[in-house]
């Protein structure tokens, strides 16, 4: 976990975390929360399976190490930055797991 922590930014560990705990195959078939999207609700959309939430502790945990040894020089209150940095571990998630489900963009030949 060392290499983890040297990572510079929130996203970039999370991310990290996240392929270390889970593989690529199994990130692709779950949700963070396990409900299916509203957006696409009309289409038929049908839930995936949510992470482990014993999983999910354990990256929250681990996030929360990590803002502890790397904390945001410019921030008044180190207390609320780090509760607002832990709270955005989920968005992190999703948006981690949403890339993993879009297709490959194909290069142009040129």
């Amino acid at each position: 976990m060392t290499h983890l922590l040297k990572l510079p930014s929130d996203q970039r560990f999370t991310k990290d975390l996240m392929r270390c705990i889970w593989s690529i195959e199994d990130l692709q078939q779950r949700s963070v929360t396990g409900q299916a999207s509203r957006r696409l609700a009309k289409l038929g959309a049908v839930a995936k399976q949510a992470l482990t939430p014993r999983k999910v502790a354990a990256v929250k945990n681990a996030l929360s190490y990590y803002i502890q040894h790397h904390p945001n020089p410019q921030a008044a209150n180190l207390q609320e930055d780090h509760a607002v940095r832990v709270r955005q571990m989920n968005n992190i998630m999703t948006n981690f797991l949403s890339d993993l489900g879009r297709p490959a963009r194909r290069r142009s030949a040129e």
